[in-house]
């Protein structure tokens, strides 16, 4: 082994024994997990179901006096007097249903069902946390330099570690020029 090749040999393990001391030491904080919240929105109809009847009639058997005096003419506006009726069968959150009818002559007239009912809106929100693990990663580029009076073009292999160390090998194959770097993050205020 030549005298002149010890700086290079002694640099190369110095370049070595601080990678490793880079990537085996207790490194930068862990990276907390990303938080994904997912918000989905969505109608639901919900089918409202109410039993309504109209009640049938049935005989009443009632013993009663009659007066003595009768006025016939009142009885008789009383029987053929239309009496309109609207009786409410939904009032509530879920919407407005009401029945009118009418009754003369002793007996229903025709009825009908009208009203408004509501859709019911549900919101849920669903979060989910997702852990991204780190991961070692290989990347492929090249140099462009110029001093003056040459160009260099090397050919460049970086290497970017789960604690975000970037390490660099390159080589020029014109000028015959190997170069190795290392890169660190810098951490800008508010990240």
């Amino acid at each position: 082994m030549k005298a002149t090749n010890i700086p290079y040999i002694i640099i190369i393990l110095l370049l070595v024994v601080i990678f490793l001391l880079r990537e085996c030491g207790p490194g930068s904080k862990p990276v907390p997990p990303k938080v994904d919240t997912v918000y989905i929105d969505s109608i639901v109809l919900v089918p409202v179901f109410h039993h309504y009847s109209i009640p049938k009639p049935y005989a009443v058997i009632d013993t009663f006096i009659i007066p003595a005096f009768v006025d016939t003419a009142l009885i008789l506006a009383d029987w053929f007097l239309k009496r309109d009726y609207e009786l409410p069968i939904i009032d509530d959150s879920t919407g407005k249903l009401t029945l009118t009818t009418s009754v003369s002559k002793n007996q229903l007239g025709a009825y009908q069902v009208q009203g408004t009912l509501k859709q019911l809106w549900r919101t849920q929100t669903i979060t989910k946390t997702i852990t991204l693990q780190e991961r070692n990663k290989l990347l492929a580029g090249f140099i462009l330099g110029y001093n003056g009076k040459d160009i260099g073009i090397a050919p460049t292999l970086y290497y970017l570690s789960k604690k975000h160390h970037l390490y660099s090998v390159s080589y020029d194959p014109f000028n015959k020029v190997g170069y190795a770097g290392m890169g660190w993050v810098i951490k800008l205020k508010g990240e």
